[in-house]
Parts: structure tokens; sequence; C-alpha cells
């Protein structure tokens, strides 16, 4: 489970119900902007999860990554004003948080210890055969050993690509990167990781 983000302050701020409205993102970006809390709170429900299991997967820490996610919402509400074009707002707070968890793992050069949550991912027990939920385990326990061994760099181009699903371009902008240094990470990134999972061929 997601940690609880806290109301960002504000000394604008505006308190609007939002959820009765059909504003696309764009629109509660704008809203957001001028102040209103409601519309901010509204986009970081919508981000917190998987910004949440990116800091997990990234720092392989439950409590450190709550930390971050909890600090880059605030960061970003007070930079959110200079977010000059508000309909790039998922790479933008992408860039916020991924900096940060690349920023913390720079800062502990010691490797970080390993949570054995998965990601937050778990398996409900009688969904499958016991057997199959083992050995799912099991790969899944292989694969977290296996991005752990990957350098910072190779592992979040392969999770913003593999796990949230961004574009060459935004992984881009996340990273302040060519989308062909892009290309070339996660190339490398799934070569090793091919390496890493081979028993499991």
């Amino acid at each position: 489970m997601s940690p609880t983000i806290a109301s960002p302050p504000g000394p604008t701020a505006q308190h609007r119900p939002v959820e009765s409205v059909n504003w696309d993102e764009t629109t509660l970006v704008v809203r957001a902007q001028a102040g209103e809390v409601a519309a901010f709170e509204f986009l970081v429900d919508t981000y917190e999860a998987p910004l949440y299991r990116l800091a997990v997967r990234l720092l392989r820490n439950r409590t450190i990554a709550e930390d971050v996610l909890q600090e880059g919402f605030i960061a970003a509400w007070r930079k959110l004003p200079t977010l000059n074009a508000p309909e790039t707002f998922r790479a933008w707070i992408y860039r916020i948080i991924t900096r940060r968890c690349l920023d913390q793992l720079r800062a502990s050069r010691d490797q970080l210890q390993l949570d054995e949550t998965n990601g937050g991912n778990t398996t409900r027990a009688g969904d499958t055969d016991p057997a199959i939920t083992v050995e799912t385990e099991q790969l899944r326990h292989s694969l977290n050993r296996a991005l752990t061994d990957l350098p910072p760099q190779l592992r979040v181009c392969w999770i913003l690509t593999e796990v949230d699903q961004l574009s060459y371009a935004d992984i881009s902008q996340v990273l302040d990167l060519p989308v062909s240094t892009v290309r070339g990470r996660l190339a490398r990134a799934r070569h090793q990781l091919a390496e890493g999972m081979a028993s499991w061929r």
C-alpha cells in the first residue's frame, strides 16, 4: 500500500471539490498552479501509486521510498508555478521523483537493504496452485535481484519503460538525456537482465 501524502502547504491555497468535475489533467494542473490544493490532491491521487512503486523498485526500501515520495510531492507543489507547459505534467512529476531517487542512491553508496516486498506486489493465497505460487515468487525474487544488480542509470530506464510504460520521448525528458542514450541504456539493461535470468530460460 502506498503512503498517504500530506496536503501541500500554500498561502494562496483554495479548497474546492474536484471529484465531481470531469476535468482533464491539463485543466487540473492549471488550477493547481493557481493555488487550488484540491486540484493538486487529485493529481497526487493519480500518480501516487505508480510513483511509489517506481521509488520502491529503485531504492529497494519502503521507508526511504515513502520519504522521497513525500518530499518530491511537496517540491512539486512549490515548483508547480514554474511549469510552463501544463500538458507535460506527467513527464515533469516523473522527473522530480526519479531524480530524487537517483540522488538518494548517489548519497547512499553503500548498498541499500533489499526490501523483500517485491515492489509492493503480492500474490493472494488461493489464487492459483501452491506450486505455481512458489515458482512465481521465486521468479519475482530473481528478477528483483537482477534489477538490483543493474547500475541505477540502467535500472531506471528499464523500470520507466517496462513497468510505467513511458515512451522513449518521455524518458528522455524525465532523465534529461537524448533518446538515443535512452535506447542504448535500455538495450544494455535488457541484455544484463537476460544474463541474470538465464537460469529461468
